[in-house]
């Protein structure tokens, strides 16, 4: 997957982040990300993938909600 990214172009590259993130952190996949990912070593890309593929922690305190 890192790979894959790190080889295509910025829009496929995008598409391509955007599909393996979880749908509730889809937000998360912008140019700059993509950007940070391709100059991270190997392993911390791995990281922030994993990251990306779990839903986004939702906190309720009362009636308001905090995305973690």
């Amino acid at each position: 997957m890192a790979q894959e990214i790190q080889y295509s172009d910025e829009e496929e590259a995008m598409g391509i982040l955007k599909v393996w993130a979880h749908s509730s952190r889809v937000e998360e996949c912008t140019k700059e990300k993509l950007k940070k990912l391709n100059k991270m070593m190997d392993e911390k890309v791995l990281v922030v993938l994993k990251a990306l593929e779990e839903p986004s922690t939702l906190r309720k305190m009362g009636n308001r909600q905090l995305n973690v």
